[in-house]
């Protein structure tokens, strides 16, 4: 029997590969610009599935160059994630 991983498993196992931040921006430049919303289309960096047109969003577009998207939920499990997947040195 194949069982899809929850979302969970799929943003700790991105997260342990280093395909997903750790780091979230501060919400005040120079680190990040934030936008909140709904479907800006694109997939989910959190849970890799799509952003459907009425789905509420959170985007972070890092100074460096790249961006993140999560669904709603997507974006507070990361957030939960990210803490839990540090090294305790880090902690």
């Amino acid at each position: 029997m194949n069982e899809e991983p929850t979302v969970r498993e799929v943003i700790r196992a991105r997260l342990a590969s280093g395909a997903l931040t750790r780091e979230r921006p501060r919400p005040h430049p120079p680190d990040a610009h934030v936008t909140i919303g709904t479907g800006p289309g694109g997939n989910c960096d959190g849970c890799t599935k799509p952003i459907g047109g009425q789905d509420g969003y959170l985007m972070f577009h890092f100074p460096s160059g790249p961006t993140i998207r999560f669904h709603d939920a997507c974006e507070r499990m990361w957030d939960e994630e990210r803490h839990r997947s540090l090294p305790p040195s880090a902690t």
